[in-house]
């Protein structure tokens, strides 16, 4: 798949990861666990990779699976009305792993930090 490559190389420097090394911290970032021999192997088509881990780079590359396995050419995934944004099914994931306590007192947080911005005090902008 030397399309996934160039497609991954193309949006890391579009999103301005520099390396692997900022690709695989990012997908970290979004609870998946992938080794960097595992990543680079993918990216160098030394490997056939798993459904799992295309999606866990798509997901840290703000992409569709599609896009990056050359189903489709536009980058931006499609959002039907209906559909929750991708940085909201990140977050509801994390949310998903945490403990109820952890998970009130992050929601407690959310909402005050909607009512601020709201208020028309959400800081710099």
């Amino acid at each position: 798949m030397p399309i996934i490559r160039e497609r991954v190389d193309g949006l890391r420097k579009q999103r301005g990861m520099r390396s692997l090394d900022d690709l695989l911290e990012r997908i970290q970032e979004h609870q998946a666990s992938m080794a960097w021999s595992t990543l680079s192997q993918i990216i160098n088509d030394r490997r056939s990779p798993r459904l799992d881990n295309v999606e866990a780079i798509a997901r840290a590359l703000d992409t569709t699976v599609a896009f990056l396995i050359g189903e489709t050419a536009n980058p931006a995934p499609e959002l039907d009305a209906g559909e929750p944004l991708p940085e909201v099914r990140t977050w509801s994931e994390r949310l998903r792993a945490m403990a109820p306590g952890q998970r009130a007192k992050f929601v407690q947080g959310v909402e005050l930090m909607l009512a601020a911005f709201e208020a028309g005090n959400a800081g710099p902008r």
